[in-house]
């Protein structure tokens, strides 16, 4: 610490040390004046005695500091002094490593929102995701009943398994008025597992998972506050969920956030069952314990599960074990766009900081007389090339800043833009984690990218330097061909972002033309939950619907109403069904299944293809019957008849449901998934469901058509609801053009953001080829002239120029495409309807980046046509 103190104390210490050999010579030029001998003498002789003053002194510093910490420090100074001597090339310097170092600054800012910033809670560091493994391919941790309580009861790893399971949407009734809350269900030990514990109240006690306990609640602090006052005396009172009384026995504090957000938690209650792949479970490593450790224990408990219960069906594939992850992992399982992202900003940086080296090279070959002066006055090229590295990191530091900057003003746009959804909990912002990658980043690029040319520019004859003269020294020749190489990289990494860009241009184009097997204009959907006690039996159910669905008609501009448990366009329940007569009858058969009403196909245009639709005969008490898309026909009847064919579903459930014969075929219809092609799906009459089935799930949906506008219309469907049930409100609405919008967001966002990068890595490319040809030009400026006075055409001389552009452009495009070719792969899961090789797309983006680099050529070679020969002459 003290050579490092001493290093700011430097002018006080020199002037002691000054002092302090002073009084040593004239001490010993006292001794000499006693002997007899001049003043003038004496000093001679006492300098003499001494020895060299200045080598003693330097001597004394280095012991007393860092001596390479000083010369940094020189060395900075004079990078500053050069930058503000020439503050044309310093601000083009800093705002091209701003844009790069910005860029990746603000994608980082995303990521670590997404995959690294751990949960706020106390246990974050020990919580851990049980997800299936299959080989590495990691899936979100969600399973069955059963599967939990056999981890819960034999893991020795894990200190708590705790779980958690989707409540829905319950209204709260509170004073004659319903308020839609979305609830979660957990097991008891759910919030120890986290490390937190209501601030009022208890926690779930291990009684009350069991079927039979108590029907008991906590809630958020935000609820508490806005419905019942904050008023501490709730506690042990019961509050109305759906009709049925919960005691409420806690209140979560104000600081906890819900992963998933919810305003109310109730017990869990599993059974040992498989009951679907439904439960979130997660664990609690021992203190001490690794998730290596977890990870093996949980796959040879999934070992034991398959030898225990063999015949759960397509519960896993082949390969299948399991593993632990971070918890919270099941965002990260969506947010693979983000990593294309960020490859993305990484050629921008590349990019920008090939045209920082550029500017450094020339900035170099611009100071070469005076890099051999210093060499030949005793600097060594290890001290030159530190002088020419301090100027890069200087450079890389001030872009760093300003690229903090831009990218603090570009994050929320960016947030606004997100392919991936992004947790509430966890911001986008330019934190300590963002500022020290960012801090880094700009370092080691600056040392990278600036010790190349340093190295270059040291490596070349100093003597050459010394006798060169003019524009056409050989040192110069040399450093152009640096140039010329690192603009035609530069050529290639901007061609394969417009490759990436055009192939996602390509597949949102034939997004949007892709059929989506509906006509979803003029409609609107209404979300309602149904898990009231009033509407337990499908024939309750039935009746509310009948009643809505005659007043809704009775409005003038619906043209047509409907029911249905699931919208279309979005995923629907996971069943299996057996097809008896069919090649494996015996195997199940998975199917997207939908409960809804007879006009639910005309009201959404969906087309019958064989057969016929639902009609109001296909009550309760009719034959039950079915409608199955073409989807499924294909894929599990082939070329036969499907008409008359029976199919039967939940066989290994203790209330299976009746066999149905398929009395139709209609058209296929996009699930939640627009790219692949529609799921197998079946759909069963409303009121032939069994009992309790419509609660399932987000709860029902209401659709109207409207045959203009539909001003007024949510307004009108509540206000008819209201009469009908005044404890029965909508939970949300929503138009099916928004649906297929929010289908194709993640597509058009990571469309326009690759597509915004590729246009700024054109940008920074067409700058470097500008600046290239500009130099060359420059070079040239004796050899032009000279041509010209010799009666060479002024044409021919910008043809000559552009061309030696377009071979530059050439050389980088080839090798933009063949990287381009290897890279192009890691986006096969984001393009549809085009091949990653598309030849048409590599085409249009070689074709327009060497237009680019044509128009970039044709500024300096038009400046130097329009060259007066004698000029330049006399200036050489």
């Amino acid at each position: 610490m003290s050579r490092l103190w001493n290093l700011f104390r430097k002018t006080k210490l020199d002037r002691q040390l000054d002092e302090e050999f002073q009084f040593h010579v004239d001490m010993l030029t006292e001794q000499y004046l006693k002997r007899g001998l001049t003043r003038e003498q004496a000093e001679r002789e006492a300098r003499r005695e001494f020895g060299a003053v200045e080598a003693a002194k330097d001597a004394y510093r280095d012991q007393r500091g860092w001596p390479w910490l000083e010369d940094w420090v020189l060395d900075l100074r004079h990078a500053v002094r050069l930058l503000l001597r020439y503050p044309g090339f310093s601000v083009v310097a800093v705002i091209t490593m701003a844009q790069g170092i910005g860029a990746n600054s603000a994608v980082f800012s995303m990521v670590n929102a997404a995959f690294l910033r751990q949960v706020p809670y106390p246990n974050a560091a020990r919580l851990v995701d049980i997800v299936r493994d299959a080989r590495g391919q990691l899936s979100p941790p969600y399973h069955n009943s059963r599967r939990y309580l056999y981890f819960k009861e034999r893991a020795r790893t894990l200190e708590e398994v705790a779980a958690s399971r989707g409540g829905g949407t319950l209204n709260l009734i509170r004073n004659g008025e319903a308020e839609p809350v979305t609830a979660l269900r957990v097991s008891a030990n759910f919030f120890r597992t986290l490390g937190i514990e209501p601030s009022l109240g208890r926690s779930f006690r291990q009684e009350e998972e069991s079927p039979q306990g108590t029907a008991v609640a906590i809630l958020s602090y935000s609820l508490w506050q806005q419905r019942f006052g904050g008023d501490p005396g709730i506690l042990g009172q019961a509050i109305d969920l759906d009709g049925k009384p919960f005691t409420a026995v806690g209140v979560m504090p104000p600081h906890f956030i819900a992963i998933p957000r919810a305003d109310v938690w109730i017990p869990l209650r599993p059974r040992p069952v498989n009951d679907g792949r439904n439960t979130l479970v997660f664990g609690l490593l021992r203190s001490g314990g690794s998730r290596g450790e977890a990870s093996r224990e949980v796959a040879q408990l999934i070992g034991s599960y398959r030898q225990d219960f063999p015949g759960e069906y397509r519960e896993f594939a082949a390969n299948e074990s399991a593993a632990v992850a971070p918890f919270g992992i099941e965002q990260r399982f969506s947010s693979r766009p983000l990593w294309v992202l960020f490859g993305a900003v990484g050629l921008i940086l590349l990019i920008a900081c090939s045209n920082l080296a550029n500017l450094l090279v020339a900035r170099a070959t611009g100071r070469l007389r005076e890099i051999a002066t210093r060499a030949a006055l005793g600097a060594g090229r290890g001290r030159i090339v530190r002088q020419l590295l301090a100027e890069s990191l200087l450079i890389s530091v001030l872009g760093c800043v300003l690229g903090l900057v831009l990218a603090s003003w570009t994050i929320p746009a960016l947030v606004r833009m997100s392919p991936v959804p992004l947790a509430d909990w966890s911001p986008v912002r330019v934190d300590w984690v963002v500022v020290t990658f960012t801090t880094a980043l700009a370092v080691l690029t600056g040392m990278v990218f600036g010790l190349f040319p340093a190295l270059q520019v040291a490596r070349l004859d100093l003597n050459d330097c010394m006798k060169a003269s003019g524009t056409t020294s050989t040192p110069k020749r040399a450093t152009g061909r640096l140039r010329r190489v690192i603009v035609a990289g530069e050529v290639a990494l901007s061609l394969v972002l417009m490759i990436g860009a055009g192939l996602l241009i390509r597949t949102f184009a034939g997004l949007v033309r892709t059929p989506l097997g509906v006509d979803p204009a003029g409609v609107l959907a209404g979300r309602m939950s149904l898990q009231s006690e009033r509407y337990k039996t499908t024939a309750q159910t039935a009746q509310l619907f009948h009643r809505g669905l005659d007043r809704f008609r009775q409005h003038p501009e619906v043209e047509a109403a409907a029911i249905a448990s699931d919208l279309p366009l979005e995923r629907g329940m996971n069943l299996v069904a057996w097809i008896p007569g069919t090649p494996d009858a015996g195997e199940p058969r998975l199917t997207d299944w939908r409960y809804v009403s007879p006009d639910y196909f005309s009201l959404l245009r969906i087309p019958l293809l064989a057969g016929r639709l639902f009609t109001e005969a296909d009550g309760p008490q009719a034959a039950p019957v079915v409608l199955i898309n073409q989807q499924f026909v294909k894929q599990y009847f082939g070329k036969e008849n499907p008409i008359g064919r029976v199919i039967h579903v939940m066989q290994h459930t203790p209330e299976p449901d009746r066999p149905r014969v398929v009395v139709g075929v209609v058209g296929d219809v996009k699930s939640n998934e627009f790219k692949q092609a529609a799921k197998a799906t079946v759909f069963v009459p409303f009121e032939q469901a069994r009992d309790g089935y419509l609660r399932f799930g987000g709860g029902v949906h209401w659709l109207v058509r409207s045959r203009g506008a539909g001003n007024g219309l949510v307004a009108f469907m509540q206000k008819e609801m209201k009469a009908i049930d005044p404890l029965l409100p909508f939970v949300s609405f929503q138009t099916l053009e928004e649906v297929r919008e929010r289908g194709i967001h993640s597509d058009r966002s990571i469309m326009i953001l690759l597509a915004s990068f590729a246009a700024l890595a054109v940008l920074l490319a067409a700058v470097g080829i500008y600046g290239v040809i500009s130099y060359l030009v420059a070079q040239r400026t004796s050899e032009i002239g000279i041509r010209i006075a010799l009666g060479a055409s002024r044409p021919r001389i910008v043809r000559s120029i552009v061309m030696e552009g377009i071979g530059l452009a050439g050389a980088g495009i080839v090798l933009g495409i063949a990287g381009a070719l290897l890279l192009t792969r890691f986006l096969q899961s984001f393009v549809f309807g085009v091949k990653t090789t598309d030849p048409l797309t590599f085409a249009l983006a070689a074709s327009f980046l060497l237009a680019i680099a044509t128009i970039a050529c044709l500024a300096p070679a038009l400046r130097i046509a329009r060259l007066d020969p004698m000029r330049a002459l006399r200036a050489e």
